[in-house]
């Protein structure tokens, strides 16, 4: 199962809110109330993305947060790697050095779906996201999508429907997913 943390998940929401108003300035009050969270979490998330020059803020009464550049150009693994780092493809949950999928209780899984999910964010576009053509993936794990704001508020953003659990349970291996696949720099 994916995790992600509560800054990433509003990161990927409020990305997702902002680019559905491209051209807006939309108010931390507003996105908190859409989104069904603090507006003092999401404002120190949203300040994150400013000083990565992802949006940018604008002060006074009619103030709020916008759009640096245009949506199409900020994949999900960008903004992910503004609240948390670097992405990394680990093949070890405990990320032990030296820890070999041949003795690993979970074999190869957990470095392929580490690759699998580092190449979905990283093409996977917010205007992708907006339009509904987030990138597809091929092969057992084809229902894996982002799931956009939901009127329950944020949740991890990718959800793995029953069908794609039953098609991943009849599947001997995942897609050949090169090592440490991130997008260039």
């Amino acid at each position: 199962m994916v995790k992600w943390s509560l800054a990433v998940s509003l990161a990927f929401h409020s990305m997702a809110l902002l680019a559905d108003k491209e051209g807006e300035t939309v108010t931390v009050e507003s996105m908190g109330k859409t989104l069904k969270v603090s507006t003092d979490h999401l404002s120190k998330v949203l300040q994150r993305l400013g000083k990565s020059d992802l949006v940018k803020s604008v002060r006074g009464p009619q103030g709020g947060y916008s759009f640096v550049s245009d949506p199409a150009n900020i994949s999900l693994l960008d903004i992910y790697e503004c609240i948390e780092g670097r992405y990394t493809c680990s093949e070890c949950m405990l990320h032990i050095d030296g820890c070999g999928s041949e003795r690993c209780i979970f074999g190869d899984i957990v470095g392929h779906v580490n690759r699998i999910l580092a190449d979905y964010l990283s093409k996977t576009t917010l205007s992708d996201v907006v339009s509904g053509k987030s990138a597809r993936l091929s092969g057992p794990l084809v229902g894996l999508s982002f799931s956009g704001m939901s009127d329950t508020g944020p949740d991890t953003g990718l959800k793995v429907h029953a069908e794609n659990r039953r098609e991943i349970a009849r599947t001997p291996s995942l897609p050949n997913v090169p090592n440490n696949a991130s997008p260039p720099a």
